[in-house]
């Protein structure tokens, strides 16, 4: 018999294998945002139920084995379910852990009325250290893990296309993980909990920004080296031919620490509405349209990473929005009063947010 009768992938030459991974990873437009709404729900109410269940159950240990297990069979079992052969029932099963958590947090109330604990001493209750909370550990944890999984899921065919990077204008899942890591990053960073630094502090302050943007710029040329070394699939028109996103997280932090350096941390909000207004603006011109044109050739550097490069001022703009966010809360309260306050806050962000950004993105879609 014939070698040539079992033709599969593995089969192929390394050449054709690799340009079929690269069109299989490639030219994808997403889906609608408010199925990504949705699926980010999936998450935090995870969170919500783990944090309920482990008062029920009396597992509040982070580091005992019950904690942890109950941790992966509420967050990450629905996680890599959502993401993968459920993704068609992505909201009911957001639901189903919605319903658990309401029905837990019911029973867990009623049993804890007979207590006579006033609404007024309550809302006085500290629930955390000054200038910790709970709820940006559990983004940025939720965030790593949902990372995690759909980088590691992307390359199979159970990860649904219309979750993967879109290829140029859209909403895709992964898409809203780069924008996750940049905003986590300026939310916890040293200006948005000190301030910013001027004469020689400021200068002291740029060349620690740059001390803590060589690590990022030895992972980019790392996974650089070891894509080419490996004959790993590359999509290109992601960021270019050599950029990748640790050169975006460095060149993000050193451009916006110089912007931090020049302007109080009270600024990083009109900074950033600024930043956004002008990035948006090229790109309505004719910046975009070289960006995404294909039939360009890449005989240069720039050339070679401009939709790399052409991204940075959108990502500095999201982590100067963060600076501020986290200078607000370095400041708020601790209570649960405050904590309400400042539940209201994000919502009213939120919102504002989605709806400018999904009018920006509906014009450029039709």
């Amino acid at each position: 018999m014939e070698s040539s009768e079992r033709d599969g992938p593995e089969d192929s030459p390394p050449s054709d294998y690799k340009s079929a991974h690269e069109t299989f990873v490639s030219g994808h437009h997403g889906t609608t945002a408010q199925e990504i709404l949705l699926l980010s729900l999936g998450v935090p109410t995870s969170v919500l139920l783990v944090g309920l269940l482990k008062r029920a159950v009396g597992a509040s240990s982070a580091s005992s084995l019950k904690a942890a297990l109950l941790e992966n069979l509420v967050i990450a079992v629905p996680l890599v379910l959502a993401v993968t052969c459920c993704s068609d029932a992505h909201w009911q099963i957001t639901a189903a852990l919605a319903a658990c958590a309401a029905a837990l947090l019911i029973s867990l109330v009623s049993s804890a009325s007979g207590g006579g604990v006033r609404k007024t001493s309550l809302l006085d209750t500290v629930v955390a250290p000054a200038g910790r909370f709970a709820f940006v550990t559990n983004y940025r944890a939720g965030m790593i893990l949902t990372t995690a999984v759909c980088i590691l899921a992307v390359d199979f065919p159970v990860y649904p296309r219309r979750l993967a990077k879109t290829e140029s204008f859209g909403f895709g899942l992964m898409d809203v993980g780069v924008g996750s890591f940049v905003f986590a990053a300026g939310m916890v960073c040293q200006e948005a909990r000190r301030g910013t630094q001027h004469g020689k502090g400021a200068a002291a302050s740029l060349l620690k920004s740059a001390r803590e943007c060589v690590p990022l710029v030895a992972l980019g040329v790392a996974r650089f080296l070891s894509v080419k070394a490996s004959n790993y699939h590359e999509h290109v028109t992601e960021y270019g031919v050599h950029w990748n996103f640790f050169f975006t997280l460095a060149a993000t932090k050193l451009f916006s620490a110089v912007f931090l350096v020049l302007f109080p941390v009270g600024w990083c909000w009109a900074l950033a509405v600024s930043v956004s207004i002008c990035h948006e603006l090229a790109l309505s011109s004719r910046l975009a349209q070289w960006a995404l044109d294909d039939a360009r050739p890449r005989d240069s550097l720039l050339e070679a990473n401009r939709e790399g490069i052409v991204s940075i001022p959108g990502y500095v703009a999201i982590y100067l929005a963060a600076v501020d966010w986290g200078a607000y809360l370095a400041r708020a309260k601790t209570t649960l009063g405050a904590q309400r306050h400042i539940g209201k806050d994000i919502c009213t962000y939120a919102r504002t947010t989605y709806t400018v950004g999904f009018g920006t993105l509906k014009d450029r879609l039709s």
